[in-house]
């Protein structure tokens, strides 16, 4: 799953809601550094679970999301992917970080 190391990096930094959506993985179990398992499960992606996070993450490019809705509803966004790079509005982009070029790294960056 390509967002396990985020979810690992943002758990060992104590962050407690952690979430994501994926329509194939329905939950997912990261091992922490501490031996610890921490199983998550999907949420839906909604206005309103957007509207709630402080930050979404896009770390895969899947289809069928809605990168507009995206951009509406979330807050910030960091996007690794540069699968938000349709969106035109200027007061959407704003709120758009796009980090590591939107392209897969040939290293291991953890």
């Amino acid at each position: 799953m390509p967002a396990e190391r985020v979810i690992r990096l943002l758990r060992e930094k104590e962050v407690e809601n952690v979430h994501y959506h994926d329509p194939h993985v329905p939950s997912y179990s990261v091992k922490l550094e501490n031996g610890e398992t921490k199983t998550i499960p999907s949420v839906e992606l909604t206005p309103e679970a957007l509207q709630s996070c402080d930050v979404a993450a896009v770390v895969t490019a899947h289809d069928d999301y809605d990168a507009e809705a995206i951009a509406r509803h979330a807050p910030h966004i960091v996007d690794t992917r540069n699968a938000l790079s349709d969106i035109d509005d200027p007061d959407l982009r704003q709120k758009i970080t796009l980090l590591g070029g939107g392209k897969q790294s040939d290293g291991d960056p953890w």
